[in-house]
């Protein structure tokens, strides 16, 4: 049997937003990796936000403002490089 990616059903889109917010963190709507909204940067999304992007971003991805929650996101694709990255981390 061929395993096949799974798709992301928009139905648990609002859902998976406010969950997001309950637990402190602030999704906002996306485009692909695009933020759909202006002045994205400077929002502080609550749960009303999320049925209005309900009704008008539903289909859209979600991210998450890093402000509360900082991550570094890091593509490495030489394998020496990765393992010398991974070491200096302690892994």
């Amino acid at each position: 049997m061929i395993d096949r990616p799974r798709h992301w059903d928009p139905k648990y889109t609002g859902p998976a937003r406010r969950a997001l917010i309950q637990n402190g963190f602030e999704p906002i709507p996306l485009n692909g990796k695009i933020p759909t909204l202006n002045e994205w940067q400077n929002l502080r999304p609550t749960l009303k936000d999320i049925a209005l992007w309900e009704m008008t971003n539903s289909g859209s991805n979600t991210g998450i403002l890093t402000r509360h929650a900082p991550a570094v996101d890091i593509d490495v694709l030489n394998q020496e490089v990765l393992t010398s990255f991974m070491t200096g981390l302690g892994n």
